[in-house]
């Protein structure tokens, strides 16, 4: 854990930097999920959140464990932001690839308007694997959240799980919530909680975000649904904003992290 949480930190520093000549903003880290490949072994892959007032960006990345570098498709990410207070998902990146050998590869939202507190969910696919879900993060101080984050994810919780802590089910057998309270119900819903570009909520459905592009038709909208799973609308996602990291760059905070840490 030690060695993710300080890969987290290093990469918090070369995006911030780069972000910088666009927005002043406060950097914030989640725990890495590891993943694993057939091929290559396994990744770290985890959500960042960056805030600037009353905008966000959301960010997912994805890397090799052991720094290998891995032919382009290897590494996948989405990026998601969603409202603290009631759950839903507010804006998401379509699906982006490694385009070009590498061991590191991380998408971005563009700068969104958030006037209450937001956060990012980050989705990576490794050799062409279905999505999965990144441990969410949140404003607050970087692996930790607030206490005011705590209060409105128990208030959201009390509202909208069972008395067993787990997703109500429709009339059809999917169950439906926020994402966010995933990790709380042990298991994603099929019906993700969202509000689209015309302030409708409603609901997208966890397969359409999962499955690898190759399995489905690629599209930047995904179709929104209410409760019993008809459809009320679209749900458009945003073109995947792509960072490049300079491997010099990265380097060179990595000393510098290591050195500040006594390693």
């Amino acid at each position: 854990m030690k060695k993710t949480r300080l890969f987290s930190k290093i990469t918090a520093m070369a995006l911030v930097a780069i972000m910088a000549c666009c927005m002043a903003a406060s950097a914030y880290q989640g725990y890495a999920n590891t993943l694993y490949g057939d091929k290559y072994g396994s990744y770290y892959a985890f959500s960042s959140l960056y805030v600037n007032g009353t905008r966000v960006v959301g960010a997912a990345s994805v890397r090799t464990a052991d720094y290998t570098k891995v032919p382009a498709g290897t590494l996948g990410c989405q990026a998601t932001l969603a409202y603290v207070d009631n759950g839903e998902v507010f804006y998401q990146s379509n699906e982006a690839k490694n385009s070009s050998t590498d061991y590191f590869f991380t998408v971005q939202t563009p700068s969104r308007p958030a006037p209450r507190a937001a956060c990012s969910v980050g989705w990576a696919s490794v050799e062409n694997s279905p999505y999965i879900r990144l441990r969410t993060c949140y404003e607050g101080d970087n692996y930790t959240r607030s206490a005011e984050m705590e209060s409105q994810l128990a208030a959201l919780a009390k509202r909208t799980l069972t008395e067993n802590n787990t997703y109500p089910v429709n009339a059809d057998g999917k169950t439906y919530g926020s994402i966010l309270l995933a990790d709380m119900a042990g298991e994603n819903p099929d019906l993700i909680a969202a509000v689209n570009q015309d302030n409708v909520s409603g609901y997208i459905r966890l397969e359409d975000i999962t499955m690898p592009a190759q399995a489905r038709a690629a599209s930047q909208t995904l179709s929104l649904y209410d409760v019993d799973g008809n459809v009320i609308g679209d749900f458009e996602r945003g073109e995947a904003e792509i960072v490049s990291v300079g491997e010099t760059d990265f380097e060179a905070a990595r000393t510098n992290v290591e050195h500040l840490s006594g390693r």
